[in-house]
């Protein structure tokens, strides 16, 4: 039997094992069976590398809703050396015996383990020589699932002799052997233990309308397009369908996609919808969501900012530089928004609201009204107007007239153009 200790350098950790074993020596047959027990620090971690993507969000529409995703990205690579413990037993036929010499063959099996990795379990097959008193070697075959299928080929050489230099009398045979070197692993086992993790977080949410607390619901229009359901995927092929499937609780959007450059008959836009074409950069505000900047944003029908806690995102497609023209007019109803249309040689007004309150106008441009190019009458609340052209009116450029029985009305008129109108903006 025998004690001993080991130690291994492996340029990144250094560990210690305590090793055990007992064997017997015979004429024909030997037998051994070592252990291995790792002392101190088991693991050393050589690397810990965590990379992060950031918070990244994306915009896109699914269905009837406009949802935002934010996603985050973690990727860690960890790399540590744990010393194996375990043990080996092996069992060997002397197959021939020279003057200074012998040949074995030993088959045997043998186990690795550690803490929170499995225990590997292999077998080894080997020939052992004695060349020489002074010279020794051998070859073996092994495998197991932790370090896969090895050759290994000995060589090595004692001085002095581990046994006497002359012939060797059989009953003087085994003696002799005693001086033989241990068959035992003197290197300490070790593995490099890597792994690889990605954290993936990832959150998606319909856009909310921060005046009702409520996700924006989306009426898709692609003019000419055989007529879907007005998701995303499958959107209307004409604005009637759109404003036909509306609901009038501040949340409806009809969203035309006009590259098709065909025209639109003339409509009435239901109370409380939106009506935007994807021809300017049409924006949004929301409730606030991650990823966005959070500040003050402006509601429609206010001229200036006016809610302290929100968003403004950037709808999709929108600025395509494509304005679908609206045929014989625009109908407005309370509280609606009508942004990024072409209106010309309309019989009577262009765009005309009546007995409402609450109005929106961004980025239309209107040429050849039959009568006025704009017509409010007794409208109230607030009429915001944001980059409008009106040109060659036969009548007003804006018509704004309330009766003295209407309620007041808020009207701001920015970045317009009124050209060559017979009268270009008149309140009475």
């Amino acid at each position: 039997g025998y004690v001993g200790l080991d130690l291994r350098d492996t340029n990144n950790s250094t560990f210690y094992q305590l090793g055990t074993g007992y064997e017997s020596l015979g004429h024909d047959w030997d037998f051994r069976l070592n252990g291995y027990i790792p002392l101190g620090d088991r693991d050393n971690v050589i690397q810990d590398i965590t990379t992060d993507t950031g918070l990244q969000t994306t915009t896109a529409f699914s269905g009837n809703q406009f949802v935002v995703t934010n996603r985050r990205e973690q990727f860690r690579f960890f790399e540590e050396e744990l010393a194996l413990g375990g043990f080996d037993a092996e069992a060997g036929y002397r197959l021939a015996r020279w003057e200074q010499g012998d040949l074995t063959a030993l088959g045997g099996i043998y186990a690795y383990s550690a803490p929170d990795l499995d225990t590997y379990l292999g077998w080894r097959l080997r020939l052992a020589a004695n060349f020489t008193p002074n010279f020794h070697g051998g070859i073996a075959v092994q495998e197991d699932d932790l370090f896969g299928s090895q050759v290994v080929l000995s060589v090595g050489a004692t001085f002095p002799g581990s046994r006497p230099s002359g012939a060797v009398n059989d009953p003087d045979f085994v003696p002799s052997r005693l001086g033989d070197p241990l068959a035992r692993q003197p290197e300490i086992a070790v593995h490099v233990n890597t792994d690889t993790d990605t954290l993936i977080e990832e959150t998606t949410t319909p856009l909310f309308n921060p005046e009702e607390a409520e996700p924006y619901r989306f009426w898709h229009v692609t003019l000419g397009t055989t007529s879907g359901d007005g998701t995303f995927e499958n959107p209307f092929g004409t604005v009637a369908e759109a404003l036909a499937a509306t609901v009038s609780d501040g949340n409806d959007v009809v969203y035309i996609d006009g590259e098709s450059g065909l025209t639109i008959p003339s409509f009435t836009i239901p109370d409380r919808v939106q009506v935007l074409s994807q021809g300017p950069v049409q924006t949004i505000a929301a409730l606030p969501f991650p990823g966005f900047p959070t500040g003050s944003v402006r509601l429609p029908f206010s001229p200036v900012t006016n809610f302290d806690n929100g968003v403004v995102v950037t709808l999709p497609f929108s600025g395509d530089g494509s304005f679908p023209q609206i045929l014989d007019g625009v109908v407005l109803g309370n509280r609606t928004v009508l942004a990024g249309f072409r209106l010309d040689r309309t019989p009577g007004a262009a765009i005309a609201g009546t007995n409402i309150s609450n109005v929106e106008l961004r980025n239309n441009t209107i040429t050849n009204a039959g009568t006025q190019g704009i017509s409010f009458t007794n409208v109230g609340g607030s009429a915001v107007l944001f980059d409008n052209i009106v040109r060659n009116s036969s009548n007003q450029g804006m018509l704004v007239q309330n009766s003295t029985t209407a309620s007041g009305l808020s009207l701001a008129i920015v970045g317009y153009e009124l050209e060559r109108n017979q009268i270009g903006l008149q309140i009475v």
